[in-house]
């Protein structure tokens, strides 16, 4: 078989069995969707020059608008909960980061591909009423993590 026999033959094979090959793809990712994100992060890294430029462009860009939406509706602020000084870092996004209450940060990002994906997430959860999230500035996210022992460096 030569080359354009060997295209034709895909090719009809592909349209006389595009449902069950659709099907069995869709098995196939949702089983290893944590060995493909993996995958795909480090071929992003070793492989800079051929990301699309224009895709993370858009979605750093679509990143940011969530999570001023997150920040307004958290309300834009750290909650202060250690009664610190900040002075001026109180209201500064660069300063704020989104924590999880509970302190289960760390698995609820391994279940995302990337950050658009769960920042949107976490911005339906806070639209829907959950009290799960609030805003620290990064200070007083540290010293949670380390008197609640969250972080494996917490013996620092």
């Amino acid at each position: 078989m030569n080359n354009e026999e060997l295209k034709e033959y895909r090719k009809n094979y592909y349209r006389d069995n595009k449902v069950e090959i659709k099907r069995k793809a869709k098995i196939w990712r949702d089983n290893h969707k944590k060995d493909n994100c993996k995958r795909i992060k480090n071929w992003r890294k070793n492989n800079p020059d051929k990301v699309n430029k224009n895709a993370l462009r858009y979605y750093k860009k679509e990143a940011t608008r969530v999570k001023a939406e997150i920040y307004k509706l958290l309300g834009g602020q750290c909650s202060n909960p250690f009664n610190l000084n900040h002075g001026d870092f109180l209201t500064i996004i660069e300063c704020l980061q989104i924590d999880h209450v509970n302190g289960n940060g760390r698995e609820e990002r391994e279940k995302f591909s990337n950050y658009t994906e769960m920042t949107k997430y976490i911005l339906k959860q806070i639209q829907n009423g959950s009290k799960d999230y609030q805003l620290l500035c990064s200070n007083c996210n540290w010293i949670k993590r380390h008197k609640n022992k969250e972080s494996p460096h917490y013996s620092i």
